[in-house]
C-alpha cells in the first residue's frame, strides 16, 4: 500500500516536472518572440524618426523658398508699377 502511494506520488511529481518544463519552454519562446518584436519596433522607430527629421528639414526649406518667392513676387509687382510710372 505504501509502495503504491509512493509510486503514485512519483508519477504526480514527474507529471508536474513535465508541465513545469513545458511552461518554462513556452515562456522562453514567448520571451524570445517578444524580444525579436521589440527589435523590429525599435528599428521601425529609428526609420520613422529619420524620415520625420528629413520631412521637417524639407518643410523648413520649402517655407524659406515660399518666403523668397513671395518676396520676389512683391519685387516684380513693384518693378512693374515703377516701369509704368517711367513709361508715362
Amino acid at each position: 500500500m505504501a509502495r503504491n502511494r509512493i509510486e503514485k506520488d512519483e508519477i504526480e511529481i514527474q507529471a508536474v516536472r513535465t508541465q513545469l518544463k513545458q511552461v518554462k519552454e513556452d515562456a522562453e519562446r514567448r520571451v524570445g518572440a517578444l524580444e525579436r518584436r521589440n527589435l523590429e519596433l525599435e528599428t521601425d522607430h529609428k526609420q520613422l524618426t529619420a524620415q520625420y527629421k528629413l520631412i521637417n528639414e524639407k518643410s523648413g526649406k520649402l517655407t524659406k523658398q515660399d518666403e523668397e518667392l513671395r518676396k520676389q513676387e512683391v519685387d516684380i509687382s513693384h518693378y512693374k508699377a515703377r516701369l509704368k510710372e517711367l513709361e508715362l
